[in-house]
């Protein structure tokens, strides 16, 4: 509305929330427009989540804590000692979660948190299953997966000739009528 660009002033990075399609990157492109301050604890919390997000794409449910610092100060162009605090902060109030196993501390995003956590527990009940089912239940599925990945990699090793090309397109049409891989 009419506040917009007085919110925009204020916080850039509010838009990352607000408006979809709008990520850190584009944010801070506007930032940098409007010269907006590169230490704003609103930039850096920002950066620090865009960090994580990036992390997630890359098949990580967590973040090695002194790893999500380097990689933040690296993309925020800052320094440790400026982004370590906001950390600090978003660890107080709960925007992420801070796990340690091992001598290793994670940084967790709120919604992976209760992914994993969630499905922890999923399979914790099941282990305790006391008629075994939903373990051979999670047994049979595993080996119908690994089944149709043989076969889907058996079919794309021949692949080379106008055969084996056919065989591993049936395979796959085979997996993805039958519900995938899962």
């Amino acid at each position: 509305g009419k506040r917009a660009p007085e919110c925009v002033r204020a916080n850039p990075y509010e838009l990352i929330d607000e408006i979809p399609g709008i990520g850190w990157k584009t944010a801070d492109k506007i930032a940098t427009t409007i010269a907006y301050p590169k230490e704003s604890p609103f930039r850096i919390r920002a950066g620090l989540l865009y960090v994580i997000g990036e992390s997630e794409n890359n098949g990580n449910t967590a973040t090695v804590r002194e790893i999500l610092v380097r990689d933040a100060v690296i993309a925020l162009s800052l320094a440790t000692d400026q982004v370590t605090p906001v950390l600090d902060e978003m660890i107080a109030k709960e925007d992420v979660v801070l796990y340690a196993r091992a001598g290793v501390v994670y940084v967790y995003s709120r919604p992976m948190w209760r992914a994993e956590s969630g499905l922890a527990e999923a399979i914790a009940a099941m282990l305790q299953d006391d008629d075994g089912e939903a373990v051979e239940a999670a047994e049979a599925v595993a080996r119908e997966r690994d089944r149709k990945l043989a076969l889907i990699g058996e079919a794309l090793d021949c692949a080379d000739d106008e055969a084996g090309a056919r065989t591993a397109e049936w395979a796959i049409g085979l997996s993805k009528r039958n519900g995938g891989l899962s």
